[in-house]
């Protein structure tokens, strides 16, 4: 029987430890469960991620496990070893990685208490009694106090104390008790639930705005009545609102939300054109014969993608199995929640950010219990706890969103790979731009690629034109927002009842605000960034959009007084005030970050797919995913934004983003056209996207990769150091690099670097960085470098911080 269990802590230690398991835990110390642990003189938690019958150091010094805290292990088999893949390939101490694999609502430690069961309800013989049992001193002091307090925490029991604990548990005693607080029992809380026939917010009028906000609120879901206050809804709102019978008040345990509330839309079972036919059977082959396969899915925008996820998940069900559904944003969720919805009912859970603490840990255990087989949800969600895993869909595939950027730098699409290999499972990656390395990949055929080349329906894809805002701005001696020929097909669609979509991938009211005096932007003092101007020159604010740094926009430069301040460049808030003075009939709406909330923008999505809006004017967040049948006319603002980013990934991203954003135009019967203004029409990126021609882009990309070294072609690793002096910052980076240097130069690693980084101060704190350079695309080279330096390599000061990235998407 294994007397040792291994433990990670949760702390940033990559080593693992030892540790004795008493009599009294041997039933509950499995792999996966969290536990409490004395180390370094105090108690910290971990998780046991092996049992052990021999310990790795002398046994005299192996201390004993504290508690079990889960009563059933809250990490199945398999994500512990997805967390030692995640864990070995990302350089991240197990511990943190288990711990980032679990939503907050089980992050937090469990309380563990005992309590003494009474002569009628104890198992144990003969009678329970002191003097009977003829226990120790220290036992029945310990069984007294228990007795007296009605329960002890399971902290207050160390070195004899837990040992006498033991004895009493063998005999039947006392016993454990888990999530019970040590004194006052909590007041259970209680829940507002939406009763049949209550009206709906938009029929309340007048003085009723509280209680439209309240109905409101609950619509979306079951809610606490603590939150309820934290939203500023008072108990006399919520008493009238039960005294009219629209609201119930209960304290059973809510079930997770219904995905009805999680999304918008359905639609109606399609016939499989024959690609989509193809591409099932690929799938229906893959998942009968349990072997992993990965699939790339390239398929134009309005292909029928999302239809094939859904025949290819029920197909999984059919089979017994379970599915993962990723998608990179929250804004792409509620659309295809409400398409699967409609067809699996109970069986979907929905998991990602937007979700309240609360229902992200109901979600959760309606995956862990087995009440829901299938999960869609943003990157986390590809640690859900199913069981019998079979599918996982990657939406998107190519986007960016899938990357975390602190902490764990996974990312989901690789977890999801590495996932479904030990499963036996598929995974479904799809895109209409897919990322040049999964592209490559497929082409080397280590996936299989299928191709969708039309779109359902026999819709047509849209006509797109270049649109030069030179010659017009030259005219009006001013930078141009909506061009006249865009303004005539934005005319056109408004009178044939269409509509409109504008893409600005800038938020605010004007990126910067400049002092003519200064010659500089009025800037962040704890980033290397201009300060975003949001709302009026006269009641507005400046942001910062990295450290949401905020001061009230001043009227005159607060260096030099100079009245005179300039806004530069035009974000969406600027967009939709044009939209609005150029055609005050029409309904605009906007998406971007200010305004999507933790929902990620569905009422806005909704409203614009039932037609609710005219105009839709936002970021990226409007460009993928989603499908509007009225859509007709789409308007890229300004094409070269991206263009010129410091980053090798940026004509990639450029493309992907314009032909994303040209696909929401024409998917029905309606024919659509796409104005992409630019002030580079000849630019080959810009070409490529007008000419569709996505296998073009990609060999003329990759030969150039392979030219200058960069991914698919050598793998690459991110290294930056920061400290809040410059000088700091750049010694470490300096030392570092040479450091790399000498240990690499046997591996053949290169060292690209170090320089400041492209947003040098973010935060507070100076950036340093550079990049590591594999001899080739295998992961050997740079995991050996990178691991002996994790061992081995030169302590940074104590204002250092220190950030390795293996596969970094974002260079800034």
């Amino acid at each position: 029987m294994p007397g040792y269990a291994r433990v990670a802590v949760t702390l940033p230690v990559c080593s693992t430890f030892h540790y004795k398991i008493p009599r009294r835990l041997a039933a509950l110390a499995l792999p996966g469960a969290r536990c409490i642990v004395e180390f370094g003189g105090r108690a910290v938690a971990g998780f046991i991620i092996a049992l052990d019958k021999v310990a790795d150091v002398d046994e005299a010094r192996v201390k004993e496990l504290r508690e079990v805290l889960d009563p059933v292990p809250c990490l199945a088999p398999d994500l512990l070893e997805l967390a030692h893949w995640l864990s070995t390939y990302y350089h991240n101490p197990l511990g943190e990685t288990l711990l980032t694999m679990l939503p907050p609502s089980e992050r937090a430690v469990k309380s563990v208490a005992y309590e003494a069961v009474s002569p009628e309800t104890s198992t144990a013989t003969p009678p329970a009694t002191p003097a009977q049992k003829k226990i120790d001193p220290l036992q029945a002091e310990l069984l007294a106090e228990i007795a007296q307090k009605g329960q002890l925490p399971a902290a207050r029991l160390k070195g004899k104390r837990a040992r006498a604990l033991e004895a009493l548990l063998k005999r039947g005693l006392v016993k454990r008790i888990w999530n019970v607080a040590p004194r006052a029992k909590p007041r259970p809380l209680r829940w507002a639930l939406l009763k049949e026939g209550a009206p709906s917010p938009a029929e309340l009028g007048g003085n009723a705005t509280k209680l439209a906000e309240l109905l409101k609120l609950v619509g979306e879901g079951p809610k606490s009545v603590t939150e309820l206050r934290a939203e500023a809804i008072s108990s006399d709102t919520l008493k009238r609102a039960v005294e009219r019978g629209w609201l119930e008040l209960t304290e059973e345990t809510v079930a997770p939300a219904s995905v009805k509330s999680l999304g918008f839309g359905g639609g109606e079972d399609l016939t499989p054109t024959p690609e989509q036919a193809h591409c099932l059977k690929l799938v229906e082959d893959a998942l009968e014969s349990e072997n992993f396969e990965p699939i790339l899915l390239r398929g134009v925008t309005g292909s029928g993608k999302s239809e094939i996820y859904l025949r290819a998940v029920c197909d999984t069900l059919d089979r017994g199995r379970s599915a993962i559904v990723l998608v990179p944003e929250i804004s792409l969720t509620p659309q295809l929640i409400g398409r699967f919805g409609a067809k699996l009912g109970t069986k979907l859970s929905v998991l990602h950010s937007g979700l309240s603490q609360r229902e992200r840990g109901l979600q959760w255990a309606a995956l862990k219990n087995g009440d829901a087989r299938v999960v869609i949800g943003t990157r986390s969600a590809v640690f859900a706890p199913v069981s019998e895993l079979g599918l996982i869909v990657v939406d998107e595939e190519h986007d960016g969103g899938y990357k975390q950027e602190e902490g764990l730098r996974y990312n989901a699409k690789h977890a999801a790979l590495m996932r479904a290999r030990g499963a036996g499972a598929v995974v479904l990656m799809g895109s209409a731009t897919p990322e040049l390395e999964s592209y490559a990949l497929a082409k080397e055929g280590r996936y299989r690629l299928v191709e969708l080349p039309k779109r359902v329906g026999g819709a047509l894809p849209p006509e797109i034109r270049l649109v030069d805002l030179r010659p017009e701005e030259s005219r009006m001696r001013r930078d141009v927002l909506i061009t006249t020929e865009l303004s005539r097909a934005i005319d056109g669609a408004l009178e044939r009842g269409e509509q409109a979509l504008l893409f600005l991938n800038r938020r605010g009211l004007s990126p910067a605000v400049y002092c003519p005096t200064c010659r500089e932007p009025l800037r962040c003092p704890s980033c290397s960034v201009a300060m975003t101007l949001h709302g009026s020159r006269a009641r507005g604010r400046l942001l910062c959009h990295y450290c949401a740094r905020s001061s009230a926009a001043p009227s005159s430069c607060p260096v030099c007084g100079d009245e005179g301040l300039v806004e530069l460049g035009a974000g969406t808030q600027k967009l939709e005030v044009e939209l609005k003075s150029r055609w005050p009939k029409a309904k605009v709406a906007r998406l971007d970050r200010d305004v999507a909330g933790a929902t990620g923008g569905s009422e806005v999505l909704g409203a614009f797919a039932r037609g609710e809006a005219d105009i839709l004017v936002g970021t990226q967040m409007v460009t993928k995913g989603h499908h509007f049948p009225r859509l007709t006319v789409v308007g890229v603002v300004s094409a070269d934004d991206a263009l010129h980013m410091p980053d090798f990934r940026a004509a990639e991203r450029t493309f992907q983003t314009l032909v994303q954003v040209a696909g929401r135009a024409g998917r029905a019967e309606r024919p659509g056209k796409v104005f992409i203004q630019t002030r580079n029409p000849h630019h080959p990126v810009l070409e490529a996207v007008v000419e569709a021609d996505y296998e073009k882009f990609a060999q003329l990309e990759l030969t150039e990769r392979e030219s200058a070294g960069y991914p698919p072609y050598r793998r690459v690793a991110l290294v930056r150091v920061s400290s809040e002096n410059r000088s700091e910052s750049q010694r470490a980076a300096q030392t570092l690099a040479r450091w790399f240097m000498d240990m690499g130069s046997t591996l053949s690693v290169e060292v690209l670097g170090p320089a400041p980084a492209p947003l040098e101060k973010l935060r507070g704190r100076y950036r340093h960085h550079f990049l590591l350079r594999a001899p080739g695309n295998a992961p050997g080279p740079l995991r050996q470098l990178l691991a002996h330096f994790i061992e081995n390599g030169p302590k940074q000061g104590r204002n250092i911080k220190l950030s390795i990235d293996v596969d970094p998407v974002n260079l800034l």
